[in-house]
């Protein structure tokens, strides 16, 4: 009796040893780092490619608005006496600027580890909303079929000019237009797993290139 429980225990020790073995084999061999389940842990995933296509298919960004309003006044008369015709009109614009994205190409986009730089076209306005009325219309005794048909067309551009020129003259509306499409564009980047965005404008001057051998003034 006493043989065989000797020879039970040793066999349950000998088991003992082979699987603590086999366990530390394993725990080795995951934890490696030639081992396949660790490369797969602690693998960092790459950024998301930024495609033209991922950016233009937001087409045009409108990314701010303006509205102006004047008041034009213009005269209409023919040769007779008294045919004078006199109106006082109202216009108001609704003006949206932005970027569109529709124009960029492969090449504007540059993409350097973490880094994106995206090259924007310029922006420009893109929606223009016009809602006109006559204020006031005065006429004489000879007015009527000798006036002009086309007096309101004609005030209505020349207040669209009038306000077109009182918006952009400053340039603030498309310094705000860029603004807003950069916060817009950067957040949008930096989901992809980026953590660094550039902008560029197409119409920004080139910067002049130093010539080292150039002499000295």
């Amino acid at each position: 009796m006493g043989g065989r429980n000797g020879g039970g225990c040793l066999t349950k020790l000998i088991l003992l040893v082979m699987v603590t073995a086999v366990a530390i084999i394993g725990v080795i061999y995951f934890t490696s780092p030639q081992s396949p389940f660790f490369a797969a842990q602690n693998k960092v995933s790459a950024p998301a490619p930024v495609l033209v296509g991922t950016i233009t298919r937001e087409f045009k960004l409108i990314t701010a608005q303006v509205t102006g309003q004047t008041t034009v006044e213009s005269e209409t008369k023919s040769a007779l006496p008294f045919s004078s015709e006199r109106y006082n009109y109202q216009l108001v614009i609704t003006v949206t600027a932005g970027i569109d994205l529709t124009k960029m190409l492969d090449t504007d986009i540059k993409t350097e580890g973490e880094k994106v730089t995206l090259k924007l076209p310029a922006p420009e306005v893109l929606t223009k909303e016009r809602k006109g009325w006559v204020v006031s219309r005065n006429q004489e005794l000879f007015s009527g079929p000798t006036s002009d048909q086309n007096i309101i067309d004609k005030m209505s551009e020349v207040g669209e000019q009038k306000i077109m020129d009182g918006i952009t003259k400053d340039g603030k509306l498309y310094r705000e237009a860029r603004l807003n499409a950069e916060i817009q564009l950067r957040n949008f980047i930096l989901q992809l797993g980026y953590k660094e965005v550039k902008f560029e404008y197409a119409d920004d001057p080139p910067k002049p290139t130093p010539n080292p051998s150039a002499p000295p003034r």
